[in-house]
C-alpha cells in the first residue's frame, strides 16, 4: 500500500503538476515488499501412478483421476481445470484461464493451446487419453471434472481432496523431512521438471521460452519460479559424476 501512495504521488507531481510538497520521500530498504518464495517440490510419475491407484473407484474418484491426471499431463493450474476444453474438431486442447504474467503490470494469460507431457511407467508414456475423453464429454454434454469449489477456489477443493488420500499424507512427511513442500502445484512442477530434464525424441531438449509458454508464463516470470530444475547438466560439470564412477569400480 505504501509503494502503491509513493506511485501516485510521484505521477501527481511529475505529470500532473502538483507542488513539489506533495512528492514522497526516497524509498529505502525498509520499503520493499520481499518475498520468499517456497521450495515446491515436483511429484515423479511413480507417485502420481501410486496415488492415483489409491483413489476410490467410483464416480467421484474418477472424476478426480481425471482432474489430476490432465494437471499433470498438461501442467495446469488447479483453477485452470474449468476452462479446459478441446478445438478444431477434437484434435487439439486448449485452456482460458486468466490469470496474472507477470512482467508488465496488469498482463495476463491468453486462452492457449495445452501441449501433453505423458506420465511414465517405468520407461513408457501412458496414453490416458484426455482429448479424447473430453471431447466425446463435451459431444454429450457430460462433465468429467469434480467439484472445484467457488470460482478461484479450485486449488482449496484439490488440496482437500489430496489430504484425505493416506498414501498423499505419507508423501508429505518425506517431502517435509527435505525442507520441500508438497502441494496440488507439485503436479504441475512435475510438468516444469520434464519439460526442462526430460529429452524429446530426437535427443534434444526444449528451449525455456517454449516451456514457459506451454505453461502461460512469460520467460523472466517462468526463470524465476523455476530455474532449479534447469539443472540437467550440472552435476556432470563437477566432481560428482566422477566420484560416483570410481565408486562403482
Amino acid at each position: 500500500m505504501r509503494l502503491a501512495l509513493f506511485g501516485f504521488l510521484r505521477f501527481c507531481v511529475q505529470e500532473q503538476q502538483f507542488e513539489s510538497t506533495w512528492f514522497p520521500p526516497a524509498i529505502t530498504d525498509k520499503d520493499l515488499v520481499t518475498t520468499k518464495k517456497r521450495v515446491g517440490y515436483q511429484l515423479t510419475d511413480s507417485q502420481i501412478l501410486r496415488l492415483l491407484d489409491s483413489f476410490p473407484v467410483n464416480e467421484i474418484g474418477n472424476k478426480w483421476s481425471f482432474a489430476f491426471q490432465c494437471i499433470a499431463v498438461y501442467g495446469l493450474r488447479p483453477e485452470g481445470l474449468r476452462t479446459i476444453h478441446t478445438r478444431n474438431g477434437g484434435e487439439e486442447i486448449w485452456n482460458n484461464y486468466e490469470k496474472s504474467r507477470g512482467g508488465k503490470k496488469g498482463e495476463k494469460t491468453e486462452a492457449r493451446r495445452l501441449y501433453p507431457l505423458l506420465v511414465h511407467d517405468i520407461d513408457d508414456p501412458i496414453n490416458w487419453h484426455l482429448k479424447e475423453q473430453l471431447a466425446i464429454c463435451e459431444k454429450e454434454g457430460l462433465n468429467l471434472l469434480p467439484p472445484l469449489g467457488k470460482e478461484g477456489h479450485a486449488d482449496d477443493a484439490c488440496r482437500t481432496y489430496l489430504c484425505r488420500r493416506k498414501f498423499w499424507e505419507a508423501i508429505t512427511k518425506e517431502v517435509s523431512k527435505e525442507n520441500q513442500e508438497l502441494t496440488s502445484y507439485s503436479f504441475r512442477h512435475r510438468y516444469a521438471y520434464c519439460g526442462h530434464n526430460r529429452p524429446k525424441a530426437d535427443g534434444s531438449y526444449r528451449a525455456p521460452k517454449q516451456i514457459a509458454d506451454a505453461m502461460g508464463h512469460t520467460l523472466g516470470t517462468h526463470l524465476l519460479s523455476y530455474s532449479k530444475f534447469q539443472m540437467k547438466d550440472l552435476a556432470s560439470a563437477f566432481d560428482e559424476t566422477s566420484l560416483l564412477v570410481k565408486a562403482a569400480a
